[in-house]
């Protein structure tokens, strides 16, 4: 016996053994042997959270997004305007010529 501890203490392991210990996933209810619950991880960060492996997901890529700098630029450094000569390319052309809303006041009377 323990010197000071109380009568009948024996010192053992802080925590049982647990072999057949049940225990219920903290996201769907369903009970479970303890061992095959796994611990949930949100941004790298445990929570104090055990699911079964069928809730279990691992913790996702996206969550990880400001902890690495990322450089992706979009705009350009002295952007030019087209060449004069592609924007007949870009016309609209009508059936039998004519203006687009005179195209579209023939098709789609009001």
């Amino acid at each position: 016996m323990a010197a000071g501890a109380p009568w009948g203490y024996v010192p053992m392991s802080d925590f049982a053994i647990g072999k057949r210990a049940i225990a219920i996933c903290d996201r769907c209810g369903q009970q479970y042997l303890l061992k095959e619950l796994k611990k949930l991880f949100i941004n790298g960060q445990q929570v104090n959270t055990k699911v079964c492996p069928s809730c279990w997901e691992p913790d996702h890529p996206q969550n990880q997004l400001g902890r690495y700098p990322v450089r992706d630029p979009q705009a350009l450094r002295d952007p030019r305007s087209d060449a004069p000569e592609r924007e007949a390319s870009r016309e609209i052309t009508v059936p039998g010529g004519g203006t687009v809303e005179d195209y579209i006041q023939d098709s789609f009377p009001v």
